[in-house]
């Protein structure tokens, strides 16, 4: 009868009913001649958290001696008797009894022939055990076997068992194996295999087993079939694992076929489950065992050791080295993974930016293997395109192997086809090329439909970019926004919370301030960790809809505040722009010197700035800043010297003088030219402005032209001169309601009343009265100059 094994600590339990069992059958061996055994207890030396309770070595031990004492070759001391001899010793506990010398006088108290001690250790993550049989007549260890395995309990059985069967053949009543039998089961496992029909071929191998090899390089073959049974097939780690331990186990010579594989296999499977370390010593042992070996065996070592460096421990000059190995082994450069080895040679180049190596390495492996798979080859053929659009800054190379990629793969489904396809759509984008951009990425998703969410949502992203900024279609922008955020299963990752923040800008565009605002916050709720550069983004819009649609100052200089505070380089967009909306906000409520030190820090942290929004160059975001000093020191400071320098240099950085505050600037430095009597200042700065009156804004036309004419009528005291002004000013003007058009209209009625013209002029100044209605001064003014005319 052959006790199976029982998954777990359930064996526990049944190995209660072995020790009865064994304890019989220990009788009838003596019958039977067989050799005596004192099986000691189980000694476990791991670190105490890993050691198994004093009941579980007590159970352990019992077991062992049952599967021992199985077949009848040895007969095995029970451990009541082990017990007594113990304690007739005066030894405290029968525990304690792990020394040879301690061993050897009990075991010749209970007339044994020999003693078995069993030692369990730990290096690393894996379990050794250790079982050696001690000849008590001959006074030295007769055999000692060995087992190394998972920790875990369920592996400690297995290894209890391997160390067991092992023992028993050492002993006179050894089982005698049926070679032929083994073959034959063998072959039938292997048929089976053929026939993908798993469970015959697994039963077929256990009956080969069973039946017993005569020569160990038929054994190991049928461990190692048996474990790419369970590693390749079957997706069961844990028993390929075993099978590949005894497959190294019982070759004799650890340099035939297939010992040294099994060994690769089991690194193969630590680097599969992550583990580095045992993965590299499986990888080096399995090489000190190939010095003979054929290259193509050896070359997936080397490469296995490469990956092994730069996926798990993230080594890459350990990576290179290796990977360099595998190719220079490899005597034909075409089979793998020679060529996939240089292709990963260059993968590290690009990554340590050596995009030239890494674009030579990508065309070697090609010409290394011309006819490898398209689903390698495409591979390649996106990082050749990576590495043009990137490193190099060639888009149309990029683009070149990025359609190759896609050309070549059979299934577009397949990575890296439909990303090559959306880069693509990337080129396009930044090659103002919208519908191209549009049908690229459109065809990327139809390419892999159920492609991964944390993709798919960066298409959604880039379409509605598109959409928003090149194609001016904000609700089509919106509805792909919209997608990039419901696609996404983490929110918090880019660029889904940034989708979010975009629905809030286009929701902003539309005036529609609740709705940004719950986007804005919902973006960063998404994401509470998101880079500074990107958080101050969102704090800056909220800031922004507060201020300029919600008229909330309190609550739009709360987020302004906090986008520049949340800014670790205060020269980023927006921080310093935040900090002159503040200083902006502070001169509107007439708090000069706090407007002064916002406007000045917004400058220099200006100055130092990299990066500006396309539409925004520095010159434009500069001259806003100064035209905001300079007003303050103009009305609130009452400093014109400043002032003026200010509004000058204003003037003086725009490089488009039609821009707003530029022109205005220029205005200003007129006015106040006017305002300290200095007629030729005013009308040089007004006269500067004649280029760009036509490219700007009526209301600003009109007020230039009407303090040009005010320039020649009270400073120049000439209102001939100053006559065409006032007439160009209500040209301009579309709004005789708006100041100054008003005012010029009183003006050209004057004139007409001084060369005699009274009824034109009595008509003017009713038309100017009723334009000016609204402004008291004026009123004033024009009833009194009515009077004197004798018009009223």
């Amino acid at each position: 009868m052959r006790i199976r094994r029982l998954p777990g600590m359930a064996l526990l339990v049944a190995a209660c009913g072995v020790a009865s069992f064994a304890a019989a059958r220990t009788g009838r061996a003596q019958e039977q001649g067989g050799t005596v055994v004192a099986v000691f207890e189980i000694e476990d030396t791991r670190p105490q958290k890993a050691r198994l309770s004093d009941r579980e070595r007590a159970d352990l031990t019992v077991y062992l001696g049952a599967i021992l004492a199985e077949d009848g070759t040895y007969r095995v001391v029970p451990p009541e008797q082990l017990k007594k001899a113990l304690l007739d010793k005066k030894r405290e506990s029968y525990r304690e009894c792990f020394d040879e010398r301690c061993q050897i006088e009990i075991g010749r108290e209970v007339a044994a022939q020999k003693t078995l001690a069993t030692r369990i250790m730990q290096v690393g993550q894996q379990c050794g055990i250790i079982a050696t049989l001690y000849d008590l007549r001959q006074a030295a260890s007769e055999k000692a076997t060995t087992y190394k395995g998972a920790c875990g309990k369920d592996a400690l059985f297995t290894g209890l068992e391997f160390l067991a069967k092992k023992l028993r053949g050492a002993g006179p009543a050894e089982k005698v194996a049926d070679p032929a039998a083994a073959a034959r089961h063998y072959q039938e496992g292997l048929a089976a295999l053929e026939k993908n029909d798993l469970p015959a071929a697994e039963k077929s191998f256990a009956e080969a087993e069973k039946a017993g090899f005569s020569d160990w390089k038929l054994e190991n073959d049928l461990y190692h079939q048996w474990g790419e049974l369970y590693r390749a097939r079957k997706k069961d780690p844990a028993k390929a694992a075993e099978m590949f331990h005894r497959c190294v186990e019982v070759s004799q010579d650890k340099t035939e076929w297939p010992a040294y594989w099994c060994v690769y296999l089991q690194g193969l499977q630590a680097y599969e489950q992550g583990k580095s370390q045992p993965a590299i010593e499986h990888f080096e042992r399995a090489l000190s065992f190939m010095k003979g070996a054929s290259f193509a065996y050896q070359n997936d070592v080397y490469h296995m050791l490469g990956e092994t460096y730069r996926v798990l421990l993230h080594d890459p000059a350990k990576a290179a080295e290796f990977h360099q190995k595998t190719v220079e082994v490899s005597q034909d450069k075409s089979d793998w993974p020679a060529f996939w080895s240089e292709y990963l040679l260059g993968v590290l180049a690009y990554e340590n930016n050596q995009p030239d190596r890494a674009i030579a390495l990508y065309q070697q492996a090609l010409l290394f293997a011309p006819d490898m798979s398209w689903n390698l080859k495409n591979d390649i053929y996106h990082m050749l395109g990576e590495v043009y659009r990137n490193p190099k800054g060639d888009p149309a190379k990029a683009a070149e192997f990025f359609k190759k990629a896609v050309e070549v793969s059979q299934d577009k489904s397949e990575w890296p086809a439909f990303w090559s396809e959306y880069i693509l759509g990337v080129l396009a984008y930044e090659q103002n090329q919208p519908d191209e951009v549009i049908a690229l990425l459109k065809q990327a998703l139809l390419f892999a439909p159920n492609m991964d969410w944390n993709l798919a949502n960066d298409i959604y992203h880039l379409l509605g970019e598109t959409y928003r900024l090149k194609k001016n279609d904000q609700a089509k922008a919106a509805e792909f926004h919209q997608k990039a955020v419901e696609v996404s299963q983490d929110k918090s990752e880019w660029p889904a919370f940034w989708s979010e923040y975009i629905l809030g800008v286009l929701a902003h565009e539309q005036n529609q301030p609740d709705r940004a605002i719950t986007s804005f916050q919902q973006a960063l709720a998404f994401a509470p960790g998101m880079s500074w550069n990107l958080k101050n983004d969102i704090f800056h819009m909220l800031g922004e809809t507060c201020r300029n649609q919600k008229n909330d100052p309190a609550r739009a200089a709360e987020f302004h505040q906090k986008a520049w505070d949340v800014s670790e380089d205060k020269s980023d967009w927006p921080a310093f722009w935040s900090r002159y909306i503040l200083g902006l906000m502070a001169y509107q409520q007439g708090n000069a010197d706090r407007a002064i030190a916002l406007c000045k820090e917004a400058q220099t942290a200006m100055d130092r700035a990299s990066w500006f929004p396309p539409d925004l160059p520095r010159w434009r975001l500069q001259n806003d800043v100064l035209y905001v000093l300079g007003e303050v020191y103009r009305t609130q400071k009452k400093d014109p010297v400043r002032a003026a320098g200010y509004h000058q240099r204003a003037w003086d950085v725009s490089e488009d003088k039609a821009d707003w505050p530029g022109f205005w600037s220029r205005y200003i430095l007129g006015v106040m030219a006017f305002d300290q009597g200095n007629a030729e200042g005013a009308l040089s700065h007004f006269t500067g402005l004649r280029e760009v009156l036509p490219r700007i804004a009526w209301y600003f036309q009109n007020d230039v032209f009407y303090y040009w004419g005010e320039t020649f009528r009270y400073l120049k005291k000439d209102p001939t001169s100053a006559g065409p002004f006032y007439a160009e000013c209500l040209k301009a003007s579309q709004d005789l309601a708006d100041w100054p058009a008003y005012w010029c209209l009183l003006r050209q009625a004057e004139l007409a009343r001084d060369t005699g013209r009274k009824g034109e002029a009595a008509e003017m100044m009713l038309r100017a009265e009723a334009a000016g209605k609204a402004d008291e001064a004026f009123q004033k003014e024009i009833d009194r100059i009515m009077r004197a005319s004798g018009m009223r």
